[in-house]
């Protein structure tokens, strides 16, 4: 994996945790949710978190179910269900997959 690009600028793994970098985050949107409010916390960030985290996997393995369920440690079924669930278009992520592919080729290649 290489850095990543945030709103900050470039963050380099070595220098700080997921964990971490996951705490900040959440705690800026859950102060930003107002959480004396009684919303249920959890729910809330599974639901912010999963789709993406199912997303990138897709992305990830190229709209290959089978894979993106292998990469996240879920049964295929349960990730179709969290697919249908999140109303993720599946072949939506394979045309960007492609397109990124064949941009990276091209940009490698020139």
């Amino acid at each position: 994996m290489g850095d990543q690009a945030t709103e900050e600028g470039t963050i380099d793994p070595k220098d700080v945790s997921l964990a971490s970098y996951v705490e900040k985050k959440l705690g800026d949107f859950v102060r930003a949710m107002n959480v004396g409010s009684g919303k249920n916390l959890y729910p809330t960030l599974m639901r912010a978190v999963e789709r993406p985290i199912i997303e990138l996997a897709l992305r990830e393995t190229h709209g290959n179910q089978i894979k993106a369920a292998r990469l996240l440690g879920l049964n295929r079924n349960t990730l179709r269900k969290k697919i249908t669930e999140f109303q993720i278009s599946v072949s939506q992520l394979k045309q960007a997959s492609a397109g990124k592919r064949k941009k990276a080729e091209s940009d490698s290649a020139g």
